[in-house]
């Protein structure tokens, strides 16, 4: 939340310039040509520091708490107080270098912090950030910084996540996150594939927002479809007019929807970029669905059931098509679901509708379906007696999959068994449909067991590991057979 100018920190202009980045010049780094930086710049215990070399070990009390905690509270306000200092005459770039200051001196409090500090995980020449294998990002490049800011944020966060995590920092809620075990080598791939911008916004954008931008640009480019060459990060406003009429060709505009927290939406921005980029694709749709509601419109008798999205059904089609993508491409389980929950309460109109569109985003994806974040969904049919490897598309945020006592039933999580992405299990019953009256999904269950497949010939089931399972999770078929094999 933005604060009133009278309200604001007392980080006034000078303040601010001195206390952020005074880690930069100690380095003799980013912020010197600001503040008019001299050779003459003196640390905290009055000796000359800017001669220091940006390669030069770092210190010990770089890494102290005192520090961390600094750096943490000053990157929190150059994001929360930003149009404030901007207000205030501060700018874009002024902000843009302190955030890079601060970078580099997170990067130096790993470094000090490291226990082999003479080949740590991430270090710095000067303001180029060096990662372990190799890696670089060079923090005066604009694609660099978006993306350097962000990872190097990411991983002071877990490097000193015993000092942060307190009461008072709000760190539980502002840390940067990743979907996956993918997410960092996703970040590497978008400095590879697009250049981004970070727009006149809060400098330090949310790592798990990257990684979803490159997930989807990944689904995007298997569907055969060009890729944007420029990406820029902005608050954007689609109230009076698209903006996308006065941005420059191959552009995809990321709108930020949670300032503070530099988090940006991918799904609608990624499918807005699409739209604007081939007109005919709405003009296509409008058309489908034109000639769906003339099919079955007389015979809906809930309109909740035919949109992915439970509100969506009641804006104007170029709304609405750019919400069908978006779920389509980051949720198609939930999708799914959507279209099985109007079929199996008897919704026959309703299901053919969400099913239209469902097959339109198929099509025009080049018939490539997802899981979750642009995973690629493959479509089995299942059998009792099926031995298959479990699937965990959700491994990294949340491994685990717990084996339900009953189709319908609730978990039970201290007293229930689970399985992980890879294991063995054998499906023994099934399938059961369960509905979810409140959003509207109907989920396929199966009963599995765990056990071994011995030599690719015999399953071993473990009878006290038994469970239902909703079957997005049951992966590829290993056999489908109950008997060994004679051969």
């Amino acid at each position: 939340m933005l604060r009133d100018r009278d309200n604001h920190l007392s980080l006034g202009r000078n303040a601010l310039l001195k206390g952020t980045t005074l880690a930069a010049i100690v380095i003799g780094g980013a912020g010197c040509d600001i503040l008019g930086g001299s050779d003459n710049q003196q640390g905290n215990d009055g000796r000359p520091t800017a001669s220091a070399s940006p390669e030069e070990l770092p210190h010990s009390d770089e890494a102290s708490p005192e520090k961390v905690l600094q750096l943490y509270q000053e990157s929190r306000d150059i994001n929360n107080e930003y149009f404030n200092y901007r207000r205030q005459g501060l700018s874009q770039e002024e902000l843009r270098v302190m955030s890079n200051g601060l970078t580099v001196a997170k990067v130096r409090a790993m470094w000090a912090h490291s226990s082999f500090p003479q080949d740590p995980f991430v270090k710095n020449e000067g303001h180029t950030i060096i990662f372990n294998g190799g890696r670089k990002l060079n923090l005066e490049n604009p694609n660099d910084f978006v993306l350097g800011t962000a990872y190097v944020d990411y991983l002071f966060n877990n490097t000193f996540e015993d000092v942060l995590d307190t009461d008072t920092t709000g760190f539980w809620y502002y840390r940067q996150k990743f979907n996956s075990f993918e997410g960092i080598d996703d970040i590497f791939w978008l400095s590879e594939n697009v250049k981004l911008e970070m727009g006149d916004v809060p400098p330090i954008a949310r790592t798990k927002s990257l990684e979803e931008l490159a997930k989807g640009l990944q689904f995007i480019q298997k569907a055969d479809m060009p890729l944007p060459t420029n990406a820029r990060i902005e608050y954007i406003s689609w109230e009076n007019e698209n903006p996308y009429e006065n941005t420059e060709k191959d552009t995809l505009l990321l709108q930020v929807y949670s300032i503070p927290d530099g988090d940006f939406r991918v799904g609608t921005s990624l499918t807005d970029y699409l739209i604007a980029q081939n007109p005919q694709i709405l003009e296509d749709y409008k058309e489908k669905v034109s000639e769906l509601f003339e099919q079955y419109g007389e015979n809906i008798t809930e309109s909740a059931l035919i949109s992915s999205d439970d509100f969506s059904y009641v804006y104007d089609d170029e709304t609405e098509l750019s919400v069908i993508l978006s779920d389509y491409i980051n949720d198609g389980v939930s999708f799914r679901k959507k279209i099985a929950y109007a079929r199996a309460t008897g919704h026959e109109a309703e299901a053919a509708i969400i099913g239209a569109k469902y097959d339109y985003a198929r099509q025009l994806f080049g018939g490539n379906e997802t899981v979750v974040d642009g995973r690629v969904y493959e479509s089995v049919d299942y059998q009792v007696g099926d031995v298959i490897r479990i699937s965990d598309y959700d491994d990294y945020a949340r491994p685990g999959i717990f084996l339900r006592e009953e189709a319908d039933a609730g978990i039970d999580p201290d007293h229930r068994p689970a399985v992980y992405d890879g294991w063995t299990l054998r499906i023994i019953a099934g399938p059961v449909v369960t509905l979810d009256d409140v959003n509207h999904e109907a989920t396929i269950m199966w009963q599995v067991e765990d056990g071994d497949f011995v030599s690719k010939r015999v399953f071993i089931g473990d009878e006290s590991r038994t469970g239902w399972v909703s079957s997005e999770y049951l992966g590829e078929i290993i056999s489908n057979t109950q008997v060994p094999s004679e051969n």
